[in-house]
């Protein structure tokens, strides 16, 4: 757990690590780094799902297979498809991306509720206002 500075509001904070917002600037600490953007830098923030698409390939390569094979080897490269495709959807990632001025910073949400990442955005939108404003 991050010790707050005075003037420093938590937003969010789970495994993946905290969310911190100051007057000026935004904290995101995260394994093994830390990711301080000034408030003006940021263009938008929005919530993204995101996948691998590796994960595609065992489909693929089953379906390849599956034309190359003859018998049991066949079936087997057919039941590839309906697996590949589901560890797509499981494994599918969602994220908070942070636009700022020098890249985008992906903040992994997979455990936090969606009233949670409304509530963050809100707060960093109001806050963005009030420096602005």
């Amino acid at each position: 757990m991050i010790e707050l500075l005075p003037g420093e509001k938590m937003i969010a904070s789970m495994d993946a690590g905290q969310i911190v917002l100051t007057s000026m600037r935004l904290k995101v600490f995260s394994p093994g780094r830390v990711v301080a953007v000034r408030l003006n830098q940021i263009h938008s923030i929005e919530f993204q799902e995101r996948m691998n698409h590796l994960i595609l390939l065992i489909p693929l390569i089953g379906i390849l297979i599956s034309f190359a094979a003859k018998g049991e080897p066949r079936l087997f490269a057919w039941l590839a498809i309906p697996i590949g495709l589901a560890l797509y959807v499981k494994y599918k990632k969602k994220y908070l991306v942070i636009k700022a001025t020098g890249g985008p910073i992906l903040y992994d949400v997979e455990y936090v509720p969606k009233k949670d990442i409304a509530r963050f955005m809100h707060l960093v939108e109001k806050a963005i206002g009030e420096y602005r404003g």
